[in-house]
């Protein structure tokens, strides 16, 4: 994945943990790990993530623009 690069990625949210701003970050089962600013609980659910690819602690890793689940 290339930094700064849009991307659309999909798999099963396997962990959630909510940081002290609100925000969350979603662990998915294919690895990939994601950054939101949102309210919604995803864990467990199937996801399909519209969002960039950035870098946290030297990990890579995708801002969520948008979140689609079988719910919405």
């Amino acid at each position: 994945m290339e930094i700064n690069k849009k991307v659309r990625v999909e798999g099963k949210v396997v962990e959630e943990r909510v940081l002290s701003s609100g925000d969350r970050i979603l662990n998915l089962d294919n690895g990939i790990v994601v950054f939101c600013s949102c309210s919604e609980n995803f864990n467990n659910k199937i996801a399909v993530i519209e969002g960039f690819v950035s870098v946290y602690n030297d990990e890579k890793q995708v801002t969520a623009l948008r979140i689609f689940t079988n719910d919405n």
